[in-house]
């Protein structure tokens, strides 16, 4: 998701966040070409994330509107 807030929080905390087409993540981490993804545990279960990255932390999620 490209949101400015959230890539400008990402800065903030010293990474280099690139916004990226959801069906290129899997093949970015497992060329290594990007380290490192933000997704609930349900998509990174489902999507095999967790085959190609080896590292997970539990961070707050981000405050989402719900209607």
């Amino acid at each position: 998701m490209q949101n400015n807030i959230f890539l400008d929080t990402f800065k903030t905390l010293g990474t280099n966040a690139v916004p990226m087409n959801f069906g290129e993540v899997f093949t970015a981490l497992e060329t290594k070409t990007i380290d490192g993804q933000e997704n609930p545990f349900v998509t990174i279960e489902t999507s095999k994330f967790n085959e190609v990255q080896k590292y997970l932390s539990v961070t707050p999620p981000c405050l989402q509107p719900r209607f």
